[in-house]
């Protein structure tokens, strides 16, 4: 709808003669504006119809960034819990190396004490 159309209409009520043409003049002015405003309701419409989607959009992108968060969170004390895990490994690890390194040598109490019983069964005191 062009401006130009409601001038001509009204241009037309104006100058018309007779009471016939000044009613057809109005009634295609009417039928002008139902056309536009039956455009602009359903523009209207498309775009509260397209706010919704993208409210629901909204809405689900928050409900995913909360799960997402949360995962993060767990991820995160998971992470925690696990240095501990990894420190006690570690501990271990020397532990254990420790041990085998004695054991090798022949310094850990049970190889000395079965060095010992050895040397003494060999030397006839037991």
């Amino acid at each position: 709808m062009a401006n130009n159309d409601i001038e001509n209409i009204a241009k037309m009520v104006v100058e018309s003669i007779n009471g016939k043409e000044v009613r057809g003049a109005i009634a295609k002015g009417f039928r002008l504006y139902d056309e536009v405003t039956g455009e602009v309701f359903k523009r209207v419409s498309d775009i509260e119809s397209e706010n919704g989607k993208l409210r629901q959009r909204i809405l689900d992108l928050e409900t995913e960034n909360k799960e997402l968060n949360s995962k993060i969170d767990k991820l995160n004390s998971d992470k925690v819990g696990n240095t501990d895990f990894d420190a006690k490994l570690s501990e271990f690890n020397e532990d254990w190396k420790d041990r085998l390194k004695r054991v090798t040598l022949g310094t850990d109490e049970e190889t000395i004490e079965d060095v010992v019983t050895k040397i003494l069964i060999e030397k006839g005191v037991i």
